[in-house]
This record gives C-alpha cells, structure tokens and sequence, in this order.
C-alpha cells in the first residue's frame, strides 16, 4: 500500500499524469456557457427577421396575384381577397373568377378589398408570426407597425 502511494506520488511530481483539473473544467464550462449566452439571442433574431420576410414575401405575393385579377377581369368593380391564417389559402375574388393564394406558416392576411373605380387606395395587410403588421400600399411600399 505504501508502495503504491509512493508510485502515485512520483508520477504527480514528474508530471506524467494525465486529466483535468477541477478548475480546467470550470473553466471551459464558463467559456461555454459564455458562447451561448452570445450565440442563442442572435439566433432567435434571425428567426425573428425570417418571420418578418416572410410576410413581406406573402404581401408581394398577394398583390401580384390583385394586380392580375384586376388584369384579368377589367369588367369587374372590386377585387377581394379573404382573410387568412397560415399554413393555408385565401381566396380572391374578381367578379366570377376566383384564385387563392398561400399564406406562410405564422401569418396572419387581413381581408380586403379594392374597388376599381378608385384602385389607388388599397392597402393589403399581413401580421408576421413576430406580432408585426405589414402593409402595402398601392404604389408597392411596404410599412411596418408593432
């Protein structure tokens, strides 16, 4: 037995063995827990602005397929389109011919409608799974209200 201690005591003092120490562990724990105190809120904002483009890509969507129902049917007085809450389909509607158009994951369209005699005054609006409203305006331009 005490050769044993002795053999463990000499190997401590040569330096030959082998692991971690207590401190070392800790250390490397702090630093990883430091990584992710930086790395997660960055990560959830990119979520954040995936969400945000996405609406912003269903806002262009729905008024591409307004501007061609509106090209389609000149004969009718208004296009609309009906609400809709993602993963699904709203439905637009230009005198008797319909459409429908997806709505992302998330997002939430607003009903709407735009009469033809005055088509400049349209405004589409779409809520991002963030809780940010969306709307366009005729001209195209997007503003963003939280």
């Amino acid at each position: 037995m005490i050769a044993r201690i002795q053999k463990r005591l000499a190997e401590k003092a040569e330096g030959t063995e082998k692991g971690f120490t207590l401190v070392e562990l800790l250390v490397v724990i702090i630093i990883i827990g430091i990584l992710a105190a930086i790395a997660i809120p960055l990560y959830l904002n990119q979520q954040n602005k995936a969400k945000d483009s996405a609406a912003k890509a269903d806002l262009n969507t729905i008024r591409t397929a307004v501007v061609s129902a509106m090209t389609e049917n000149p004969s009718a007085t208004t296009v609309t389109w009906t609400a809709a809450t993602g993963p699904s389909t709203s439905t637009i509607t230009a005198g008797t011919e319909t459409s429908t158009v997806a709505v992302s994951d998330g997002n939430i369209l607003a009903a709407g409608s735009v009469d033809m005699a005055t088509p400049d005054t349209v405004t589409i609006a779409v809520t991002s799974g963030t809780g940010t409203v969306f709307t366009m305006d005729a001209t195209g331009a997007i503003t963003e209200a939280p």
